[in-house]
């Protein structure tokens, strides 16, 4: 935890509260100015006391499928980590098998092209050389007409290689849902990760 929210002392069982109901609040152009100026709030990118304020007002709500997310265990300076999640689609070649952008995820699953990997809770999942993975963050969003995300890979899994592209790096306002990576790995060596382990990082900016 970082110490300007010790300062702070978020109001957690409001922000759970919010959490609850995962439908983004949307709010108009009067009500986004009144919170701007009663809360201290201003437009750009959020500090971290900015986004628990954001939070508090149902402006951001994040909870995760495990129920292990630690709001303050996992807020940076500016970003909340994004953990790695239990599901993994794992592209398996065949003889002849030639991938289409026309197919659909369905398609793939059905040729047997996409399998699915689970991995329980405290193992790890390993990103074999070359390959490429879809994977998921544990936590799930829901953002206000007022916000938008900057998703992006963190540092340490860059350095061994592994490449957590996001193809909407930006989260349009008004987005609920997961997030699905594209991750690859272009080292020389074979990379586990243990499931849970800090992926990825998202930013906050008021429109």
């Amino acid at each position: 935890m970082v110490k300007s929210i010790e300062a702070y002392q978020p109001n957690l069982d409001k922000i759970g509260e919010h959490c609850a109901n995962p439908e983004p609040l949307i709010v108009s152009s009067e009500e986004y100015e009144e919170i701007l100026a009663e809360h201290g709030l201003h437009r750009g990118e959020l500090s971290d006391v900015g986004i628990l304020k954001a939070m508090e007002l149902g402006l951001i709500k994040i909870w995760s499928f495990s129920n292990s997310f630690d709001l303050l265990k996992q807020m940076q300076s500016n970003n909340i980590d994004f953990r790695l999640s239990n599901g993994f689609w794992t592209f398996r070649r065949h003889r002849n098998s030639v991938l289409s952008l026309d197919m659909s995820m369905e398609e793939m699953i059905k040729q047997k092209i996409l399998e699915y990997d689970y991995v329980p809770d405290g193992r790890s999942f390993t990103f074999y050389q070359g390959k490429l993975v879809l994977a998921y963050v544990d936590e799930v969003i829901s953002l206000s007409n007022v916000v938008k995300g900057k998703f992006d890979g963190k540092s340490k899994p860059s350095r061994f290689g592994l490449s957590s592209h996001q193809t909407a790096a930006t989260i349009h306002p008004g987005f609920n849902g997961s997030i699905c990576m594209e991750i690859s790995n272009t080292n020389e060596f074979d990379v586990s990760i243990n499931v849970g382990s800090a992926i990825a990082s998202m930013e906050f900016v008021f429109l």
